[in-house]
């Protein structure tokens, strides 16, 4: 083979490599059980028990399991990254102490600590490890 040739080619497999999807995809979903959805690949986010789709019970699915968040610090930053991963808008409220009602299964955050522009909840600085029950489950309303 010539160089030229081999020098074409090595720039053809560049580009094609440019062009390929990350492999991360993330879209907003709405589903009809009044609740809102963002799924990236392993975990999902969705508000429950609010009476639409932008307001509710933060949820928060892992490896199949969906659990709550837990409402220390919960504060207006960490609802604007929720809103804002939605689809949903501003936030206008966070709510605590299970607003929404009680959730269900484990409580996957605690101490959320988001500066408001991440564009995923998990970004934000958070522990796993957590001293909350589910009265003290997080909400937000979105505008």
């Amino acid at each position: 083979m010539d160089l030229v040739v081999v020098f074409v080619m090595a720039l053809s497999l560049m580009a094609v490599r440019k062009v390929q999807p990350k492999p991360a995809e993330h879209s907003a979903l709405r589903n009809t059980n009044s609740s809102t959805t963002a799924e990236p690949e392993t975990q999902r986010l969705r508000l429950m028990d609010g009476g639409s789709n932008c307001s509710g019970r933060v949820e928060l699915e892992v490896m199949g399991t969906w659990g709550t968040v837990c409402d220390d610090n919960w504060d207006l930053a960490d609802a604007e990254v929720v809103c804002q991963q939605l689809g949903c808008g501003s936030a206008i409220q966070a709510l605590n102490g299970s607003h929404f009602q009680k959730g269900t299964g484990p409580i996957h955050l605690d101490e959320v600590k988001c500066l408001g522009n991440e564009s995923y909840l998990w970004d934000c600085l958070s522990e796993t490890n957590h001293d909350c029950g589910h009265k003290e489950d997080a909400g937000v309303i979105c505008l």
